[in-house]
């Protein structure tokens, strides 16, 4: 198949339904402003592979006052006879449901379709950023975010799914930087100071989750959107146009409606 430079974003449109094409709309803006940084290309590229492979969807939708989260993964398995193995296998498709748009949530519920499409073994990871948690130079931004994103909210979860949620929150407190979310982001730190306190996970990431990825990435697709990869200091933001609000208007009435923390439920 061939690709031109703007088919990437469009296989993910395509294989996203929402309740209004405002919200789709503002929805693919978010994933073009997130595709700019280096950190989340190969999620990103995972996410428009299967959605080539017609594997996985977006479903945006608004976050009712009986939803207990604000966005959600759910895998998929599907029979599939593998001919070169001639035997049965399991197919995963995903659906991934975002009711809050904003980038930490939609890298957070990546991040859970990552560690299911590769059947990740997370034990290493945690433990290295197990080495970061000792890190005492962090400024205090930092330390607050990671307190509460890595420990304080992860604790509320079940033992197992703890390791889960520290792999998809390590991504998310990327996204919620300044240089990606805006001056409004709630802990004020940017993306130096958070690739210096998780540098041991980050280590990991680059090196063994890394080359994990690169056999289930579209080639072309890999290729193409490195165009879309900028130096943070060139990236235009335009935060005027990206506020978080609710789905349906600013939400200035009702804000009590979000809850501070990203709830996720996976494989719901």
């Amino acid at each position: 198949m061939r690709l031109t430079k703007l088919d990437v974003i469009n296989i993910i449109k395509e294989q996203t339904v929402a309740e209004c094409d405002e919200i789709k709309i503002r929805f693919i803006e978010h994933i073009k402003h997130l595709y700019q940084y280096a950190i989340f290309k190969n999620l990103l590229d995972l996410v428009a592979t299967k959605a080539l492979q017609n594997s996985l969807k977006f479903d945006i939708k608004e976050k009712t006052k009986f939803d207990l989260d604000e966005g959600n993964c759910r895998t998929i398995k599907e029979p599939l006879i593998d001919s070169v193995l001639n035997n049965f296998r399991r197919d995963k498709h995903y659906i991934i449901t975002i009711k809050k748009i904003e980038y930490n949530v939609i890298i957070h519920e990546i991040a859970h379709m990552i560690e299911q499409e590769l059947n990740l073994d997370l034990n290493h990871f945690v433990a290295f950023l197990h080495r970061d948690f000792q890190n005492d130079n962090n400024i205090i931004t930092v330390k607050n975010a990671i307190n509460d994103v890595l420990v304080k909210q992860v604790v509320r979860y079940s033992v197992n799914q703890h390791n889960s949620e520290l792999f998809a929150r390590f991504f998310q407190l990327f996204a919620e930087a300044k240089e990606v979310s805006g001056y409004q982001t709630k802990y004020k730190y940017n993306l130096e100071d958070i690739g210096k306190a998780l540098i041991n996970s980050m280590t990991w990431v680059e090196q063994t989750l890394g080359a994990l990825m690169q056999d289930r990435l579209d080639a072309n697709i890999v290729n193409f959107t490195k165009s879309y990869i900028k130096q943070v200091q060139d990236i235009n933001h335009k935060w005027a146009e990206q506020k978080v609000q609710k789905l349906h208007g600013d939400n200035r009435d009702n804000k009590s409606k979000w809850t501070k923390a990203v709830k996720s439920i996976k494989d719901i």
